[in-house]
């Protein structure tokens, strides 16, 4: 599960470095950028959240049950039927935004603001102690992750990102910016 919110999270604050609007051929240049990664984590999400349904991961998650969270069970099932809505919200959203850019350019900060808060929505983001412990549990090992995860660039940033965490928020910010700059490149 831990794997997931990595990429949720990598989205969440992406979608923070989109343009704000679509003014020049560098925003808009920028903006089908941001459709493509958008579409590219999307893909690399379904297959992390098809792969945890996989009956032997579905095993070890159930074998990681945590005593405190009651209803294990059906907290498990809740998570993934956000998990699920959230993959639907990311296919309409890549397709909302790329008719915006083609079509309705005026459009696209208010687009991409619902996006977000339609991400926000889904419940993924609620820090009750229960989403705080599901998050966290690591299903997967670092080699099954790079079978699963196809796209080199996001096994490259899963690696980063374990290593980011252990950054002082100063270090976080700084490094943040590096990598989204490096995406939109």
């Amino acid at each position: 599960m831990k794997h997931i919110f990595v990429f949720i999270d990598k989205l969440v604050i992406f979608l923070k470095h989109v343009p704000p609007s679509l003014d020049t051929a560098e925003d808009k240049v920028k903006a089908k950028k941001a459709i493509v990664l958008i579409e590219e984590y999307t893909h690399t999400l379904r297959k992390l959240i098809e792969s945890h349904k996989n009956k032997e991961y579905l095993d070890r998650l159930h074998q990681t049950h945590i005593h405190e969270i009651e209803d294990w069970v059906d907290q498990v099932t809740s998570l993934f039927k956000k998990l699920d809505s959230l993959l639907v919200l990311l296919d309409q959203d890549a397709k909302k935004l790329a008719n915006v850019l083609e079509n309705e350019p005026e459009k696209w900060q208010e687009t991409v603001s619902y996006m977000s808060f339609g991400m926000f929505l889904t419940g993924l983001h609620d820090e009750e102690e229960d989403m705080i412990r599901l998050r966290n549990i690591a299903v997967f090992e670092i080699h099954e992750l790079e079978k699963i995860i196809s796209h080199e660039k996001h096994v490259e940033g899963l690696h980063k990102w374990g290593k980011f965490s252990e950054l002082s928020e100063d270090e976080q910010i700084i490094a943040e910016e590096r990598f989204f700059v490096e995406l939109f490149s």
